[in-house]
């Protein structure tokens, strides 16, 4: 799909490790209108769609931490360490 100059411009600004994924929401947004080329008003909209429904885009990232003289059940690494006993 075609991408005007502004459009274009605003994607360069996206991170590449994520460019990828947002290039393809905002084809389908564009896509989704009927529009023949992606324009500023598209990654727009995308931005606000995606900001708006955070949650569910990012669902299945949780991180947790664990603190205090029980430990933590869910750590990966199994390591008792003895802090402050002389």
């Amino acid at each position: 799909m075609k991408w005007d100059k502004e459009a274009k411009e605003l994607l360069g600004r996206v991170p590449l490790f994520v460019r990828w994924k947002v290039k393809r929401k905002v084809e389908e947004e564009a896509r989704r209108v009927g529009a023949k080329a992606v324009r500023l008003e598209h990654v727009v909209s995308s931005q606000r769609r995606f900001l708006e429904r955070m949650e569910e885009e990012v669902k299945g990232w949780r991180v947790e931490t664990c603190f205090g003289p029980t430990g933590c059940p869910n750590r990966a690494v199994k390591e008792e360490i003895a802090v402050g006993r002389s």
